[in-house]
């Protein structure tokens, strides 16, 4: 998957604070028939359990956490399921590790809502233009049990971006 592509999937933000808070890099372990389990799957569970608990954090039905650092003045028009967007965005794993971001490249990027993860999608329908999120996406709205390697992005993650929606062009 090209990084052009992972962007298009939901990477977004603006560039707020790296999170102070992280969890502990995956931890796999061989089985005696040499099979490699997992526990990133448990440990973003218990990340996303504890992130719930801060006064600051919202979490929606489907699972997605989200904090506003800052919202626009004025409440205008949310992006709908097929809206087109621009935002500035800085994608990282809860180890505060950086992934990808716009800011780094200096522009903004583009992508319609429905071609995104969908973490990225539900969570920009709750922003208006000028609106500052973070998201906190569970592993089953964002790459899921693949998750995407050649981005650094480990199967069963929670990503976290700092999304500024900048506009909505239709």
């Amino acid at each position: 998957m090209t990084m052009r592509r992972i962007i298009s999937a939901g990477i977004a933000a603006a560039v707020l604070n790296v999170p102070a808070f992280a969890l502990e890099e995956t931890v796999t372990n061989e089985t005696s028939s040499g099979a490699v389990v997992d526990d990133t799957a448990a440990r973003s569970a218990a990340f996303l359990a504890e992130n719930a608990k801060r006064a600051s954090v919202k979490t929606t039905a489907s699972g997605l956490q989200y904090e506003i650092f800052s919202a626009a003045e004025t409440r205008g028009k949310q992006p709908k399921p097929t809206s087109l967007v621009v935002v500035h965005y800085v994608g990282m794993r809860t180890d505060g590790k950086v992934f990808d971001s716009s800011i780094a490249r200096g522009a903004p990027e583009s992508f319609r809502l429905n071609a995104v993860i969908a973490g990225w999608s539900e969570g920009l329908q709750l922003m208006t233009v000028g609106d500052k999120f973070r998201f906190f996406v569970p592993p089953q709205l964002a790459y899921g049990a693949e998750g995407v390697p050649s981005a650094s992005i480990g199967p069963n993650e929670v990503l976290i971006f700092d999304v500024e929606l900048l506009r909505i062009v239709r």
